[in-house]
């Protein structure tokens, strides 16, 4: 089973709990691992971070200046269109 998370940061901070989350979906994902999804202006860095988290067996980076802002708005048309 695909199982995406959303990775919460600041653009250049991966927020703790991202591991956690990695860590419930686990049971779901087998061997596979989660695929992370990191959203932001400037996150490349959050991106590799994210990689290198233990069940992580695919990140997904998408950048964009109309991602600075986190808006629920700006990003859920991206999801969606990820889970397609």
């Amino acid at each position: 089973m695909t199982v995406l998370i959303i990775a919460e940061h600041d653009d250049s901070e991966l927020n703790p709990n991202f591991a956690c989350a990695v860590a419930a979906a686990s049971p779901l994902c087998g061997a596979e691992g989660a695929t992370a999804l990191v959203m932001g202006a400037e996150c490349a860095g959050v991106a590799n971070v994210a990689a290198g988290v233990s069940g992580v067996g695919k990140v997904l980076l998408l950048e964009h200046p109309a991602l600075a802002n986190r808006f629920a708005e700006n990003a859920a048309p991206l999801i969606a269109g990820l889970a397609k």
